[in-house]
């Protein structure tokens, strides 16, 4: 099977996610975001990266030492191989 009914299939899920946001923020908010001043919607959005990013790096530390964890068991059982031989 090809990877391009993966990614259709996760743009679907994405774009579904995406709209019930947007949705849900209609609900909350209405249109007052579309009548907000241009430098609190940047502000906003920077907030929001740093938000993004600060997740970015946590997920990557966990990832990172998930890995760090792989190898050294990698490295165990070729060392536990190599003495049952």
């Amino acid at each position: 099977m090809s990877a391009a009914p993966s990614r259709e299939l996760a743009w679907r899920l994405f774009a579904s996610n995406g709209a019930a946001r947007l949705e849900a923020g209609e609900r909350e908010y209405g249109d007052r975001s579309f009548s907000r001043e241009p430098l609190e919607l940047v502000r906003e959005i920077e907030e929001e990266l740093l938000d993004v990013s600060g997740w970015a790096f946590i997920l990557w530390s966990r990832i990172h030492d998930l890995r760090a964890a792989v190898e050294s068991l990698k490295v165990q059982a070729a060392n536990d191989t190599g003495a049952a031989q």
